[in-house]
């Protein structure tokens, strides 16, 4: 409900307009966020998924933390990633499914994915991938050249054909440990 309306009910309801804040802060059970008033006595999982309506985008961890304000961040991270109500959509984004946002996966299934219809030029890559999910185009270049799914020829990048396997690297003596 809108801040208004919540405080002109109290008023209907008999307590004066000059104790409408002191009320509300007593309630523990609710939370004014951005002048509305929000049933705040479920998990902070179901506090989460509040915060992502209210704001209407996908949020960090951090900026989901600040709107729900919760003992533990990392109490509430495992919520916010367990919970079916909330998709990833960057490495640390989240939405709501309704949205219909791509649900993000990790760097090399998102590259995966991508090469999945033939090979592309590592910058276009790159440029996809941070601009739909907000991955490092440092990490995509990385993974490029070192994950064995993927082969990098001549400034392509494609996953790796069955007749170019990978062969790690057996100079045991050049590995750091």
């Amino acid at each position: 409900a809108s801040l208004d309306g919540f405080s002109d009910a109290l008023v209907e309801q008999g307590i004066r307009p000059d104790h409408i804040d002191r009320v509300l802060s007593s309630l523990v059970k609710l939370k004014v966020i951005d002048d509305r008033v929000v049933d705040w006595s479920g998990s902070l999982a179901s506090k989460s998924v509040i915060a992502l309506h209210l704001v209407g985008l996908p949020l960090s961890l951090g900026e989901i933390a600040e709107i729900v304000e919760p003992n533990s961040e990392r109490g509430m991270s495992n919520q916010v990633h367990a919970d079916d109500r909330i998709v990833k959509v960057g490495p640390s984004r989240f939405a709501l499914p309704e949205w219909e946002l791509d649900e993000y996966h990790g760097v090399v299934a998102s590259m995966s994915d991508r090469l999945a219809d033939g090979p592309m030029p590592l910058p276009d890559l790159r440029e996809q991938l941070a601009g739909e999910f907000g991955v490092s185009p440092a990490s995509v270049t990385i993974m490029s050249g070192t994950h064995p799914a993927f082969l990098v020829d001549d400034g392509l990048v494609m996953l790796r054909p069955d007749d170019r396997p990978y062969e790690p690297d057996t100079a045991l003596d050049e590995t750091r440990y």
